[in-house]
């Protein structure tokens, strides 16, 4: 049985979290279609789990080479009243600094699915925030 749209974003969080980027990204259709409209520091549309990995690695890369590492979700998902493959989730990361202090980066993320996989997230973060805890070593 194929999971339900809240439940691919639950599973997404889990890998995210766990820096399980391949089971991330075996959730995301092919085609998947990201937006990131507030982004500074990567492209604002991204089409196909490709170009996806493509962009974001060196993101993925820099956190690590700066010793930052997600510890933790809390946040609240939403069922889409009028289009049952989509949810909205608002959501907070809490990662942990080199320094041994924590900060909790803050997501809104509209999210779409169909037939079991992921195929469109719209994500609203502070670019500014990830550049700040980056530079910050």
């Amino acid at each position: 049985m194929a999971l339900t749209t809240k439940q691919l974003f639950e599973k997404q969080i889990d890998c995210v979290c766990r820096g399980d980027r391949e089971g991330q990204l075996s959730l995301y259709h092919e085609d998947i279609e990201f937006n990131f409209p507030f982004a500074t520091d990567r492209p604002r549309k991204i089409i196909g789990r490709e170009a996806f990995v493509r962009a974001m690695q060196p993101l993925w890369d820099q956190a690590e080479a700066a010793g930052i590492h997600i510890i933790g979700y809390k946040g609240d998902v939403h069922q889409s009243a009028d289009d049952p493959g989509g949810v909205f989730a608002e959501f907070v990361l809490k990662v942990s600094m080199p320094d041994g202090t924590t900060r909790d980066v803050q997501f809104v993320q509209k999210m779409r699915a169909a037939e079991g996989k992921i195929i469109s997230v719209n994500e609203y973060f502070s670019s500014a925030d990830r550049a700040t805890m980056t530079s910050s070593r």
